[in-house]
């Protein structure tokens, strides 16, 4: 049996700038259907506990109020660890590490 990778790190809610520099570098991210995407799926280990976690999150939270979505080829999208594992000082029924990281994701063809 392999050996769990997870780490059982305090709860805190953070950002550090390295966490999201290893976040882009960890995590397979996709937009879905490629052609005419409505949501950002993401998954892999979070770079702070190895946990592992998948973040889908509809395309709509990207794009403001007069936006088209054929005119947005970029996306900033704020991710949270959502291992579901339990850390120590998470409140009660909270389950991830609390890290959350920025991803800059760029649309496919542009």
């Amino acid at each position: 049996m392999a050996k769990d990778p997870h780490l059982d790190i305090r709860w805190s809610e953070e950002s550090p700038a390295e966490l999201n520099r290893l976040a882009a570098e960890a995590f397979d991210v996709r937009l879905e259907p490629a052609d005419r995407p409505v949501r950002l799926v993401v998954e892999g280990r979070c770079p702070a506990c190895r946990g592992q976690l998948r973040h889908v999150q509809p395309i709509e939270l990207f794009l403001g109020e007069n936006d088209e979505d054929e005119d947005i080829d970029s996306y900033r999208a704020i991710v949270w660890c959502d291992c579901r594992m339990w850390h120590r000082d998470a409140a009660d029924g909270v389950t991830g590490c609390g890290r959350y990281f920025g991803l800059d994701i760029k649309a496919a063809g542009r």
